[in-house]
């Protein structure tokens, strides 16, 4: 990674090292404040969902009554157990693995107990620059995506008007093409003119920008079981 006298002679104005970690301490708290509660928000909708998902399909897949076809009962209960199985899954292993904006914050806070170093610096500002340019990639490609489905639409509606269809037939092709193109456009749009995520943190790291404050969020699953029965409790603090 450079360090600040290498990125300045790039034409990067970046902050001095003492400067540079007041920044980054800001960002990373926010970021990793985000990502927990993203991480227990999805951890917790997992679990709601695949449980609901294979509750459900065990229940068309015992009872007959509940469908007339059988066959397509059970498929329906089939793949909504195996949906659910896979997004149980991903619940529980959101809500049992750090997030890596809290993952980087706490090597942050590590770093900075033993003496944050030049080069340490470097090297998370390396982290928000790469983000920042990954970012960037990616409105390209939305952008490119973007007038690929307008043009798909537009073709669609062209074939549509060319078709001998009609009634229904014809609407539904209008309606697809026009929903295509203009999820494409307001998609090109959006990568034109609003940054991403990575890019507008490294400016406001950059600019000397930085987010207010914002209550942390914490969130523990503790499993208590009796004779009588078990479950999990949920703490939270704000």
């Amino acid at each position: 990674m450079t360090t600040v006298a290498e990125a300045q002679v790039s034409g990067e104005n970046l902050p001095e090292p003492s400067v540079a970690a007041e920044r980054l301490d800001a960002i990373f708290a926010r970021q990793a404040g985000h990502a927990e509660f993203g991480r227990y928000l999805g951890g917790i909708g997992g679990i709601a969902i695949g449980g609901t998902g294979i509750g459900v399909g065990t229940w068309l897949m015992l009872d007959d009554s509940s469908w007339a076809d059988r066959d397509l009962a059970l498929f329906t209960g089939g793949l909504m157990i195996g949906l659910g199985t896979v997004a149980l899954a991903g619940g529980i292993y959101n809500l049992t693995r750090p997030s890596f904006g809290s993952d980087r914050y706490e090597r942050f806070r590590l770093a900075l107990a033993d003496g944050l170093s030049e080069r340490e610096v470097g090297q998370f500002e390396g982290e928000l620059r790469l983000e920042a340019e990954r970012g960037h990639f990616a409105r390209k490609m939305g952008v490119i995506t973007g007038f690929a489905n307008i043009l798909g639409g537009a073709g669609i509606v062209i074939a549509t008007a060319a078709a001998t269809t009609n009634g229904d037939q014809e609407t539904t092709g209008y309606v697809i093409g026009s929903v295509l193109g203009g999820l494409g456009l307001l998609h090109a749009l959006k990568s034109i003119f609003w940054p991403s995520r990575g890019e507008r943190v490294w400016r406001q790291y950059l600019e000397g920008d930085m987010p207010e404050a914002r209550a942390s969020v914490t969130v523990e699953v503790v499993p208590s079981v009796s004779p009588e029965n078990a479950g999990v409790t949920l703490l939270g603090s704000f």
